[in-house]
């Protein structure tokens, strides 16, 4: 993106949405339409990771970037921001944004005002699309705050039996077999049918 004063470039991404298994289906069967009935309908939610942001702004010599956090577990995870700003390198230039939990989303700043949240089943965008990317989905989404980082949502386990949630931050079984750190790319849901069961 290139400004007609001075340069700008800035490159985002949206935060990723959730995995989820419900009972029915409600509207297009996204999960921000089962609030209401979540306690009753809502199987196993895994959170999406926040989205990542670099900017230049080079009139003004600044240059920040900032991390996505990633989802999953009972809460999200928080990215974090890296600022160089002309005058102290060091510049932070907005509050941390919050992760989504078991019990509300996650929310975003601009320096230190709050300016909204995520909610269930969805992560928080700032309606510019310009100075940050997008917030995680999940059970509850996460935050993102201006000028770069971003949080991811929580994952959730409810009317199944022997179940866990695992944080994208740490080592869980890979689609493809062993393990892996993270999962890139579009979700992944494998349901094996027991008829003993």
């Amino acid at each position: 993106m290139v400004g007609s004063n001075h340069q700008i470039d800035v490159i985002t991404g949206t935060g990723g949405g959730c995995t989820s298994i419900q009972t029915s289906k409600i509207n297009d069967g996204q999960l921000k339409h089962y609030e209401s009935v979540k306690n009753t309908a809502v199987l196993i939610v895994a959170g999406g990771g926040g989205g990542a942001v670099t900017h230049r702004y080079s009139e003004y010599n600044h240059r920040w970037c900032g991390t996505g956090g990633a989802g999953g577990g009972l809460a999200g995870v928080v990215g974090e921001i890296f600022n160089k700003g002309e005058i102290d390198d060091t510049h932070q230039r907005s509050l941390l944004p919050t992760a989504g939990t078991q019990d509300s989303a996650g929310v975003g700043y601009n320096a230190t005002t709050n300016i909204g949240s995520g909610g269930f089943g969805y992560g928080m965008s700032i309606s510019d699309g310009y100075h940050s990317a997008g917030g995680g989905g999940g059970w509850y989404g996460g935050g993102a705050s201006y000028y770069g980082a971003t949080a991811g949502g929580s994952g959730y386990i409810g009317g199944v039996s022997n179940g866990n949630t695992i944080a994208g931050n740490e080592s869980m079984p890979s689609t493809s077999g062993g393990t892996e750190t993270g999962h890139t790319g579009n979700g992944y849901c494998k349901i094996t049918w027991h008829p003993s069961l």
